[in-house]
């Protein structure tokens, strides 16, 4: 009888021994999926930098003739470079942003008394919610305003290729 119970208890306990290692594994197979979830969201993220980096150059380009575009008073080239939701209006040697009825910005005004000097990309960025980047620009110049200006170009891929969907100028 005592051998029967001895058994008994020693079944017992490598069952429990057994159900421990089976708990053990279930917890590091959760914690293995995890860790893997975590690699693809972050290889998916350095994905997304790498993207950001490879359009900079494009995309840098891009606004470096938008800005001689606009300071040459090139409305052509403005219009080769802007999505069709933007209206540029030529009127009296000047080229203005119009929404609806309303001028919004200035791009070119050929009685300025100012000489454009250089560029300077201050800021990148990629918005992944609305797939767009931003590229913030200073623009110098000499004369009567002999400061800067900061240039604001939102950018969208469509079928041929980058274009301004957005932009904004600021003293």
């Amino acid at each position: 009888m005592k051998k029967i119970i001895l058994s008994i208890c020693f079944a017992a306990i490598l069952l429990q021994g057994c159900s421990a290692k089976t708990n053990d594994s279930v917890e590091y197979n959760k914690q293995i999926q995890l860790l893997e979830e975590k690699i693809d969201f972050l290889e998916k993220k350095v994905e997304n930098y790498e993207e950001a980096d490879n359009k900079f150059s494009i995309l840098s380009n891009l606004s470096l003739e938008f800005v001689r575009a606009h300071t040459t008073g090139d409305i052509d080239k403005l219009k080769s470079l802007i999505s069709d939701d933007i209206t540029l209006l030529e009127k009296d040697n000047e080229i203005y942003r119009v929404c609806g009825e309303d001028i919004t910005y200035t791009l070119y005004d050929e009685s300025r008394q100012t000489k454009y000097l250089d560029m300077v990309v201050q800021g990148y960025a990629y918005d992944q919610q609305n797939e767009t980047y931003h590229i913030n620009i200073s623009e110098f110049y000499e004369g009567n305003f002999a400061g800067g200006y900061f240039l604001n170009l939102t950018y969208k891929k469509f079928n041929d290729g980058w274009k301004v969907i957005n932009f904004e100028l600021d003293i």
